[in-house]
């Protein structure tokens, strides 16, 4: 049996690095767009 606290921990780690990760892949989009079309 896996140890119950290890996956939760795991998880909670898992869900806010890909949290992380699209928060930083939309704003790097963001400043892509803004610097290849400045207005």
């Amino acid at each position: 049996m896996y140890n119950h606290d290890l996956l939760c921990l795991m998880c909670k780690f898992v869900s806010k690095y890909l949290f992380l990760i699209m928060y930083t892949k939309i704003l790097y989009d963001f400043a892509l767009q803004k610097t290849l079309r400045p207005d």
